[in-house]
């Protein structure tokens, strides 16, 4: 089911609904630029991107309460020495996924969606880390 992009209702419970069947959220969206675990350089651009087309102004038009939670903060592979072949910057992915990590299960606590933009796939490397903890929370 979709939901309609008509004006916000308000329920019996006077909870603000996004569709019949929907509640509106609070969501906090989060940016990880990461782009070390591929080899073509641009994905770090997807989170800004994504800003700039409107997310926010859209997930609001829906009903939501949306604050943006800034970027995680990324190493640039220029200013790093390559490991292995097969996993060049491991420590770096490591790093940027652990702070992730620990951004969702913060935004999961103080009771919001966290929305997250990336960047490249290594991204979800700890997706069920944090579902594992929290699953109630979403």
């Amino acid at each position: 089911m979709t939901a309609e992009t008509t004006t916000s209702k308000i329920d019996s419970a006077s909870k603000p609904v996004v569709s019949d069947n929907n509640v509106a959220k609070k969501i906090r969206i989060l940016g990880v630029p990461l782009d070390l675990g591929q080899s073509r350089r641009g994905v770090d651009m997807g989170p800004s991107a994504v800003r700039v087309a409107g997310l926010e102004a859209r997930l609001e038009a829906l009903g939501h309460v949306v604050e943006d939670g800034g970027n995680i903060a990324v190493a640039i592979p220029e200013q790093k020495k390559e490991g292995d072949p097969h996993a060049k910057y491991l420590k770096e992915i490591t790093a940027t996924c652990t702070k992730h990590a620990e951004t969702v299960l913060k935004t999961l606590e103080a009771g919001k969606f966290p929305l997250v933009l990336g960047g490249d796939h290594s991204i979800c490397a700890h997706a069920d880390s944090d579902l594992s903890v929290s699953p109630k929370k979403l």
